[in-house]
């Protein structure tokens, strides 16, 4: 027997309006021409195709707007409380993973750094707990990743960049096997700088071409100390092609994208990606909207198209993580997407419209939140950038 969804509605199709979620039929999906078992009423089109061919439907208020906003809907943010969020619930033991993680990938980059033969199985070990809690929760697992970039660059930007790239993965639908070999692709695919001298890496001065090819040199390090440890053929793949693009503008053997697997295509656009969400010594991080308009100028050059819009789509319009302020003008930070509607993410409040303090951070749900002074939907205004009004996300989070 099929159980009995709570937040369920039974509507006639003249009840139908903008932004409710259809999530059954009084008929088989089979018998009429919609594509998938839900969808979203966005216009008159679609409530007449209803009406054309159903006496009656079921909304999903949870996923869409209610017939008629209720008590619980229309009331002030600042008063607002919900139950742990799916994000919320992991996030102890994503902190888990992700520091357990964190602490064998730095024990293998010292071990590179001082020229002993690494030892995968730890880390290999660990791999597979990050998995499980991204598989359970991306919104965790990329949640405290972003908000660990602004610690130590090279150890926090493999980790990330092992999560971004099993999120991306798990986006396109990967095995739990090759989520696995992903995400230790990932993490070990710039282990050859552990042979670049500091002096280099953090130069803040224009570099010389010598200077360049030795950097350069970082991806022949890795495949040589990746080879050396016995690593998988895949792992020692994406080290080697990381810096390749499709196009042929990469380096160092300028392979285009026929011969570029896609492990290595994702690692290199994830890596990519949260470069320039970081902080360097020679420049500022870039905010989400910047990074995300210069990657799409990429798109059918250096990155496949299809791959950079579902890395996109995966991380949102509004990344978790991102601090912003809604129309109500309480400000709080990001914690999970809502698939269906990517404007209308959960947020938690930590600031109301008075700029006062938040006690217990309240988690509203903009895809079914309201004012109560108007009844309309609450949406987020703009994005602030971190330090605004002296908050700063990683507080909440990592402390």
């Amino acid at each position: 027997m099929t159980q009995e969804n709570p937040y369920e509605k039974q509507v006639t199709p003249d009840e139908l309006k903008p932004g409710m979620f259809v999530s059954r039929l009084d008929r088989p999906w089979i018998e009429t021409p919609f594509l998938l078992q839900g969808f979203e009423i966005r216009g008159t089109a679609d409530v007449e195709q209803v009406r054309s061919l159903c006496r009656y439907v079921f909304i999903d208020v949870e996923r869409g707007n209610d017939i008629t906003p209720s008590r619980l809907d229309t009331r002030p943010l600042s008063k607002s409380s919900s139950s742990l969020t799916e994000s919320q619930e992991e996030l102890p033991r994503a902190r888990k993973a992700l520091d357990r993680t964190c602490l064998e990938l730095t024990g293998v980059l010292r071990q590179a750094e001082r020229g002993r033969r690494v030892r995968l199985d730890r880390l290999e070990s660990r791999i597979v707990s990050l998995v499980d809690s991204t598989l359970r929760s991306t919104d965790a697992s990329l949640l405290l990743a972003r908000l660990r970039r602004k610690d130590d660059y090279a150890y926090n930007h493999a980790l990330c960049v092992s999560v971004f790239g099993v999120a991306l993965g798990k986006q396109l639908g990967l095995e739990r096997q090759e989520l696995e070999q992903l995400a230790l692709c990932a993490s070990l695919f710039d282990i050859g700088k552990t042979r670049i001298s500091d002096e280099l890496l953090n130069k803040l001065d224009p570099i010389s071409p010598e200077e360049r090819r030795e950097l350069e040199r970082h991806v022949d390090y890795g495949v040589d100390i990746l080879e050396q440890s016995g690593a998988d053929t895949s792992v020692v793949s994406v080290a080697r092609d990381h810096h390749e693009r499709c196009d042929g503008s990469g380096y160092p053997r300028g392979l285009t994208e026929p011969d570029l697997s896609l492990f290595a295509q994702i690692v290199g656009l994830v890596d990519t990606y949260d470069a320039m969400m970081s902080d360097r010594g020679y420049r500022a991080a870039n905010s989400h909207e910047k990074t995300v308009n210069m990657l799409y100028q990429e798109r059918h050059k250096s990155f496949n198209a299809e791959l950079l819009e579902q890395f996109i789509h995966c991380l949102g319009t509004y990344p978790v993580g991102s601090l912003v302020e809604l129309s109500s003008g309480d400000v709080g930070i990001v914690i999970q997407q809502n698939g269906l509607r990517r404007l209308r993410p959960q947020v938690m409040l930590v600031r109301d419209a008075d700029g006062q303090p938040i006690e217990h951070y309240p988690v509203v749900n903009l895809l079914t939140e309201t004012t109560e002074e108007t009844g309309e939907p609450v949406a987020i205004t703009r994005t602030l950038e971190c330090g605004a009004f002296g908050i700063d996300p990683s507080d909440y989070f990592l402390q």
